[in-house]
C-alpha cells in the first residue's frame, strides 16, 4: 500500500500458496525462514483505471515488476489469527 495525505492505494501485490505454506509447517528448513517475494503491479504513471487496479490487485495480470520484500512466514496453531511485524536483525539480512 502507498500512504499519503490524499489517499491510500495498492501499488502492487504478491501471490502465496497457502496450502504449500501449511504443508511445510513441520519442516524447520522451510517454516519460519526468511525469503524474498516479488511484488508486481501496473506501470508507473498510469491514470487511475480499472486496468490499473486489476494489475495492482492481481499479480498474474500485472505487467510491471515493482520490487521485492524480505519476509518470514511461519505456521503455528493458534486460537485466533495473529499478525506480527518485527525488525530484522542486520546479521540475518546480511
Amino acid at each position: 500500500m502507498d500512504h499519503d495525505d490524499v489517499t491510500d492505494e495498492t501499488v502492487g501485490s504478491m501471490l502465496f500458496d497457502v496450502n504449500e505454506i501449511i504443508e511445510t509447517k513441520d519442516d524447520p528448513k522451510i517454516n519460519g525462514k526468511f525469503g524474498w517475494k516479488n511484488i508486481y503491479g501496473s506501470p508507473m504513471g498510469l491514470s487511475d483505471s480499472e486496468a490499473k487496479r486489476a494489475m495492482n490487485d492481481n499479480p498474474e495480470k500485472a505487467s510491471f515488476w515493482k520490487g521485492r520484500i524480505l519476509m518470514q512466514v511461519c505456521v503455528e496453531e493458534t486460537e485466533k489469527p495473529v499478525a506480527k511485524v518485527a525488525q530484522i536483525d542486520d546479521e540475518i539480512v546480511m
